[in-house]
């Protein structure tokens, strides 16, 4: 009996690994893909990039106080994810490095969007605009969905343009909360070993050298 035992539970652990090993190369796999979304030098996409500074927020024109509390949420919810990199909102511009406006304009040119400015060869963001049209979203849910899942893009120029696979994960899907995905994906983003400029063979090396500690 006492053999039986043994043997039962050494199947389960090896089968617990041999799980957790295939869901690790599932997460490595999509990580690459949203990191390295295009692969073009000229782009950029051929390397990491990620915040080196602290996110210094503010908010411009008439942001209402429902949106703001959907980056107050986020912020909640990531701070213990993205490592040292703090996130706090300011009132003057000259202190600002995240711009988030809304407005209310019908033309053509001002739509829902985000943009990130980092610095060329070494990835390091330092500047992002982030824009909420309620004229051209289709009501506050919608407005606030966008607000969220651009913010946590923005965290790090992901992109999902190549993903093929649906993923449980609010920067995937909008209407999607914060998941264990996106929690995942900034803790290893912001992890001490992975770092701003990296390529992606860098990056499959430090996920190497994370599997054998």
């Amino acid at each position: 009996m006492i053999r039986i035992i043994i043997i039962f539970i050494f199947l389960v652990s090896n089968f617990t690994a041999f799980c957790q090993e295939k869901n690790d190369k599932i997460f490595q796999k999509t990580y690459l893909t949203i990191i390295f979304n295009n692969g073009s030098s000229s782009t950029g996409g051929d390397i990491l990039k990620k915040w080196n500074q602290d996110i210094n927020i503010l908010y411009e024109g008439d942001s209402c106080q429902y949106l703001k509390e959907v980056i107050d949420n986020v912020i909640a919810k990531t701070s213990s994810s993205i490592g040292n990199l703090k996130i706090r909102v300011v009132t003057t511009k000259a202190d600002a490095n995240y711009i988030i406006s809304v407005n209310d304009s019908t033309t053509s040119s001002t739509t829902t969007k985000y943009h990130e400015n980092w610095t060329s060869g070494s990835g390091n963001i330092y500047k992002c605009f982030l824009t909420i049209n309620r004229v051209k979203t289709f009501n506050k849910n919608e407005q606030k969905a966008f607000l969220k899942t651009y913010f946590l893009k923005s965290l790090g120029n992901f992109s999902f343009s190549n993903v093929k696979t649906p993923i449980n994960s609010s920067m995937y899907d909008m209407f999607n909360e914060i998941t264990d995905f996106d929690l995942k994906v900034l803790s290893f983003h912001y992890s001490n070993n992975i770092k701003a400029g990296m390529t992606e063979k860098d990056v499959e090396k430090a996920f190497k050298s994370r599997g054998n500690n």
